[in-house]
């Protein structure tokens, strides 16, 4: 695309008069309003539907990265606002190494919604609060990244849109002028959906790694089925059941009965 520039001119120099120095702005191409985040009307619906969604959805990517989901976190465990997601992370983990190593347990549920199956020490005073911060992130992590999934969708969605209406402008409008805008419009609309498909791809894959890397931190067996199959799924299909270890995951704190194993269990009774 082109856009207006400003193009310094060599100083033009005369004898008697001496060097003048002046800027000239060259003559301008047309300009895409959509790329400029102005309304575009063309006067057909199907075209100023298309580019009112566009500018909708550019909207709505635009700011994606802007929550630290692991902030919660960060401020339940006393951590600077600057804590980066790794070592917060690192810091959830030593924290509920030391719950456990005081007696509590802790297990990480995802069936189909994440929660937290929890057994705290007597002793334990500020294991509750950070519990409920726990769980709160790791519902609110998969969530975002099925949102943000959706909106990728919608993005590929408006790409094939866009394809077609590109090729129904040579006709639809007769006035060569107004077509030439519109194709103009077309080309910003295509470049700023495959932007806005790129920063939603990354948030979902940011929102989905967080909840396998905080669930990590809780309890590894779940994090790793997390990693197996829950990142597999596709937006709208059903969530596998992705279930810590031993009777706490059941349900209750109670394990179902028991089958005959030839081998001895390897379930962790809290």
């Amino acid at each position: 695309m082109r856009f207006l520039r400003l193009v310094p001119l060599a100083a033009l120099c005369a004898s008697a008069l001496g060097c003048v120095e002046t800027v000239v702005q060259t003559a301008a191409s047309p300009q895409s309003e959509l790329a400029q985040g102005d309304d575009v009307i063309t006067g057909q619906a199907k075209y100023d539907d298309f580019f009112a969604t566009v500018k909708n959805v550019r909207s709505r990517t635009n700011d994606l990265g802007a929550n630290a989901l692991e902030a919660p976190v960060r401020k339940v465990l006393g951590l600077d606002e600057k804590t980066t997601r790794a070592d917060t992370i690192t810091a959830t983990k030593k924290r509920v190494d030391e719950m456990k190593a005081g007696g509590s347990s802790i297990f990480v549920v995802v069936a189909p919604d994440p929660k937290l199956v929890v057994k705290l020490d007597a002793k334990e005073k500020e294991g509750g609060k950070l519990v409920i911060v726990l769980e709160n992130s790791l519902k609110e992590a998969l969530a975002r990244s099925s949102q943000v999934s959706a909106l990728a969708a919608e993005v590929e969605t408006l790409l094939e849109k866009r394809a077609s209406l590109e090729g129904e402008a040579e006709t639809d409008f007769a006035d060569g002028t107004q077509r030439d805008q519109v194709k103009l419009e077309l080309e910003a609309a295509r470049i700023l959906l495959q932007e806005a498909g790129l920063r939603a791809d990354a948030e979902s894959g940011r929102a989905l790694r967080f909840v396998v890397d905080l669930a990590g931190a809780i309890d590894t067996g779940a994090a790793e089925q997390l990693a197996n199959a829950g990142t597999k799924q596709k937006p709208g299909g059903k969530r596998g059941a992705f279930v810590g270890k031993g009777p706490a995951a059941g349900g209750g704190g109670k394990a179902p009965p028991a089958k005959p194993k030839p081998k001895p269990s390897e379930d962790f009774d809290p």
